[in-house]
């Protein structure tokens, strides 16, 4: 049976819609944001998570260059200010790193998985 033109377009919605879900479910799931039944599934991917303690660090440090930012242009020292960039800066590349590493999480694995099916099936 040939769909109209309306139910097309309301297929066409709720199928963009599911793709959008699915997506932010992934998203939720690999930064451990799911709570209730999903909770399990979320734990199945935890490995290519990091911990939430891991931004400890870079939250602070990035609260920290702003305090000193504000300071040195409020008390107009431009030794604070460069302090506070500088530690903006290294907030920056430290989040970034994280960022990275969770990117790369996924293949490493993969490619260990692979490897290691490889030598399992040469043996006798």
């Amino acid at each position: 049976m040939a769909l109209t033109g309306d139910e097309r377009r309301r297929w066409q919605e709720l199928t963009r819609q599911l793709r959008r879900d699915r997506r932010l479910t992934a998203h939720s799931m690999r930064f451990r944001i799911v709570s209730g039944w999903r909770r399990d599934m979320a734990l199945a991917r935890a490995g290519t998570a990091i911990p939430a303690i891991t931004w400890l660090p870079a939250t602070v440090a990035a609260c920290l260059g702003l305090i000193l930012v504000g300071a040195g242009e409020y008390y107009r020292n431009g030794t604070v200010v460069l302090a506070g960039a500088w530690l903006l800066v290294m907030t920056l590349i430290l989040a970034g790193t994280a960022l990275i590493l969770i990117g790369t999480a996924d293949w490493r694995k993969e490619r260990h998985r692979g490897q290691g099916s490889e030598d399992r099936s040469s043996q006798p």
